[in-house]
């Protein structure tokens, strides 16, 4: 991995589950074994979490220490990084 420009022990963490897998994570490592794709997906693929996650935290309102999603039929509940919101 060092002569990719990345760590073995990064790529430890995403294969052995240490961390969670990002879609930037797998655009780099296809991008690295010969797929060409467009050098700006990368950054696109950035730009969209960043937007899904400040988004979700906007709508989860104003909570003590952890935002949680409190709506389960958000079209982006399938990508939002919050947990959903216990109903008991």
């Amino acid at each position: 991995m060092p002569q990719y420009g990345r760590t073995v022990h990064w790529a430890r963490e995403r294969y052995y589950g240490g961390t969670y897998v990002t879609d930037s994570d797998l655009y780099w490592m296809n991008s690295k074994m010969g797929e060409n794709q467009s050098p700006s997906m990368e950054k696109s693929l950035r730009v969209y979490a960043a937007a899904v996650d400040l988004m979700c935290k906007v709508c989860a309102g104003d909570e003590d220490l952890v935002p949680t999603c409190w709506d389960g039929t958000c079209p982006l509940r399938a990508v939002s990084p919050l947990p959903l919101k216990d109903r008991r």
